[in-house]
């Protein structure tokens, strides 16, 4: 294990104490809801169990969604048929929460990477997960690390934490100190205390014109359209996977220059492609080239 995926591990414990405290905190309320809801729950759970032994079965995916999810511990083969019925008709969170059924880890990785291209940012944050740690997949942190980012600069707070602790820690390249502080002081306001900690080790490394500057952009910050979210993350992709097969892309801002065009073109003619950009068969190219590298 190399030094920067040590340290991104050893990191990566802080991280998982936050989603337990938030997971509490809604149990409890949750819990106090109980009594006032047992007669509508009920309710619902009858309605839906009538409509799965086929009496007024929706076909509209968030009608099919809606009830699979009120099913999903009474009846979770039912359920799993109703979310995928959904998931097929483009429902995001269906997909995501078919994903969660399944025992089978590669199972897992389709029905999230189906979620994920209709922008489920929960499914990216799985995905970064699996890529990152080789779960139901091959292991690539730095293909991990751009699902991390997609997610990130679409408002998912557990990712912009993973992505500030793996951009601090050089997992996929050059620790990058500042743009890692700007991610943990967006997690920190969106609710991640425990990312003082490390909030605090990289002040102590940044000079005081740079932490204002930080702490601009941090508070500036807001969410991205999908679209440009995962623009940036594939060209950061890119460009360290570029700089790492020996083309010139710049330095792995996710930020698409003359540089990184002209590395994309050198490295798609030394694979035989037609001209042309950073498209998916470029990125499934940079992919596999990168894991017969990191072998």
């Amino acid at each position: 294990m190399g030094t920067g995926m040590w340290r991104f591990e050893r990191l990566r414990r802080v991280a998982l104490r936050a989603p337990l405290v938030l997971t509490v905190g809604l149990l409890a309320v949750g819990l106090s809801a109980c009594a006032q809801q047992a007669k509508t729950g009920a309710t619902a759970t009858a309605a839906a169990q009538e409509a799965a032994q086929g009496k007024d079965l929706p076909t509209d995916a968030d009608a099919l969604y809606a009830q699979a999810m009120v099913l999903v511990q009474s009846d979770p083969a039912q359920a799993g048929l109703m979310l995928e019925g959904a998931a097929l008709q483009g429902h995001g969170d269906a997909a995501y929460q078919l994903g969660l059924m399944q025992t089978d880890a590669n199972r897992r990785i389709e029905w999230h990477s189906m979620a994920a291209s209709l922008g489920q940012v929960d499914a990216e944050y799985a995905l970064g997960e699996a890529y990152l740690n080789g779960i139901g997949t091959a292991k690539e942190p730095a293909w991990g690390l751009s699902w991390f980012e997609r997610a990130a600069r679409a408002g998912h707070a557990p990712a912009q934490y993973a992505l500030g602790m793996a951009l601090s820690t050089g997992l996929t390249g050059p620790a990058m100190y500042e743009e890692a502080l700007v991610w943990l002081l967006i997690a920190k306001k969106n609710g991640f205390a425990d990312a003082d900690l490390l909030i605090g080790f990289l002040e102590a490394r940044l000079s005081s014109s740079v932490l204002a500057s930080v702490q601009e952009r941090a508070d500036a910050w807001t969410n991205e359209p999908v679209g440009d979210a995962e623009g940036r993350a594939t060209t950061r992709f890119a460009q360290h996977a570029l700089g790492r097969l020996g083309f010139d892309a710049g330095l792995a801002d996710g930020i698409q220059g003359g540089r990184t065009d002209m590395a994309v073109s050198a490295f798609r003619q030394s694979q035989g492609l037609e001209p042309g950009g950073l498209d998916g068969r470029t990125l499934d190219a940079l992919r596999e080239r990168l894991a017969v590298l990191n072998r």
